[in-house]
């Protein structure tokens, strides 16, 4: 990740909002009342698109874009180590803890992949 910036982060639009026809879509609301959710293609085992789209705080918002950014191109079998200390590395500089919201926002992530792996289970086992 080649950036360590909180603001960075909370204005970055590059994989914001909804993805039409998404492989893998994930949603989780916080007892903050936040809520974000994730879509992902994925192709070859490899993440080849992934966006996230929030309704909250800035904090959430940030940690979506480090996991979008984090996740893109990856293979779904390293994803499967994102932890929320990683989520919350590059944004030390944020004016709030983020520890809620990058639990949340790992959740959501995790959420998806299950989804996907749940998907791969059935589409090998009904072959």
């Amino acid at each position: 990740m080649s950036r360590v910036n909180f603001s960075t982060y909370v204005k970055d639009e590059t994989r914001y909002g909804r993805m039409e026809n998404p492989m893998i879509a994930s949603y989780v609301k916080g007892s903050s009342g936040d809520s974000i959710e994730f879509n992902l293609t994925v192709i070859d085992d490899k993440i080849e698109n992934i966006s996230f789209y929030v309704q909250g705080c800035n904090e959430i918002k940030a940690c979506g874009a480090v996991v979008a950014e984090m996740m893109a191109g990856e293979y779904i079998y390293k994803a499967r180590e994102l932890s929320a200390s990683a989520v919350m590395k590059p944004l030390m500089d944020s004016p709030m803890p983020v520890d809620h919201w990058a639990i949340l926002t790992v959740r959501s992530f995790n959420q998806a992949l299950e989804q996907l792996f749940y998907k791969k289970y059935l589409e090998n086992r009904f072959a």
